[in-house]
């Protein structure tokens, strides 16, 4: 959907470096060699101190709140936590909603 791919590139912008914690060298049919992560929690961007990556606050609060009325919310979790990148209080309060949509209780 247009919503993941937004997600994708906001989180892993052109040019950004990835790091797949436990990569699986994969040989095709044709011979072509590939690294595949398993799920994409192995998909992690390194940390930098090169100040926040990832949309700024507004975009990611929007982008947010458009998959919140998708009923996506996994997906807007995951942009508001892009959105705490920038250590806004707004955001917390927006997480939380949709962590709370999820009902994934421990």
């Amino acid at each position: 959907s247009q919503l993941l791919a937004a997600l994708a590139k906001a989180r892993f912008p052109r040019g950004a470096k990835l790091a797949i914690v436990e990569p699986l060298l994969v040989v095709t049919g044709d011979g072509l060699r590939t690294i595949l992560a398993e799920t994409p929690s192995e998909v992690q961007r390194p940390a930098t101190g090169a100040g926040a990556p990832g949309p700024c606050l507004s975009d990611a609060k929007a982008a947010g709140n458009s998959a919140v009325a998708l009923q996506q919310h996994a997906v807007a979790a995951e942009f508001y936590r892009l959105g705490l990148q920038h250590h806004e209080v707004d955001s917390v309060a927006t997480l939380c909603q949709a962590e709370l949509k999820l009902e994934d209780w421990p």
